[in-house]
């Protein structure tokens, strides 16, 4: 599974889908994910998500660290988070992969509950100086609150990433 220059081993089982080509974030570039929906009375009924791609430096990105926070406000803006109570920020610190420079954060954000009383996600987000020219390396890991065998997944994922395919 690679995007940007990101790649890690898809997950096999545990609900997650065959790794596809996805526009979700349609501020990312070369975007490929897998997911694990909920089906009806078996979950949360909130998605989990193994996604990684690429951003493109703009003006005012001097750092991943400042791309990172700037794709975090982006993620929780989109339209899953329509129902927003607020958030909680977990981490926020320097990371590197495979001795590159990156900024990860951990952010768990609160929705309103609807349906069958989901209360929101936890959300991984790692930005990534890979090198490739004019752009940032992401990868976002989602998992709902309280799931913690996809938390569990989502975690050994990023201790996966790797640069390059």
């Amino acid at each position: 599974m690679h995007g940007g220059q990101l790649s890690f081993d898809p997950v096999s089982g545990h609900g997650f889908g065959k790794p596809r080509s996805d526009d979700h974030y349609g501020w990312w570039y070369d975007e490929h994910a897998q997911i694990a929906r909920s089906t009806a009375g078996a979950g949360t009924g909130r998605a989990a998500r193994l996604a990684v791609g690429s951003l493109a430096i703009r003006d005012g990105y001097r750092s991943a660290h400042q791309a990172a926070r700037s794709a975090l406000r982006c993620v929780i803006g989109s339209a899953e988070y329509q129902h927003y109570t607020g958030q909680d920020l977990i981490r926020s610190r320097k990371r590197t992969v495979d001795g590159q420079q990156g900024w990860e954060m951990i952010t768990d954000v609160g929705v309103r509950p609807v349906g069958d009383g989901a209360t929101g996600d936890r959300i991984r987000l790692l930005v990534v100086d890979a090198g490739a020219p004019g752009s940032f390396s992401i990868f976002v890991g989602v998992s709902p609150l309280g799931d913690s065998r996809r938390t569990k997944i989502v975690n050994a994922t990023v201790a996966d990433l790797r640069i390059g395919y």
